[in-house]
């Protein structure tokens, strides 16, 4: 059966729950991916994509 791995699965890019916005937003254009794990420490507490942050930017330009 065909794995993972094999279907060209990356190890994935993560940033820290601390980095500031712009490292995160970074991440997610120069490895160019839809959405990047956020961790604390080795756990896992959120994901970040694309669409957080348009909503974000779309909310900030309307004064929100």
């Amino acid at each position: 059966s065909l794995r993972a791995l094999q279907a060209g699965a990356r190890i994935p890019v993560t940033v820290a729950v601390d980095a500031p916005l712009t490292q995160a937003i970074g991440v997610l254009l120069d490895q160019n991916v839809n959405a990047v794990p956020v961790l604390r420490g080795a756990q896992l507490v959120g994901m970040l994509s694309r669409s957080d942050v348009l909503r974000l930017a779309a909310r900030m330009a309307a004064g929100g």
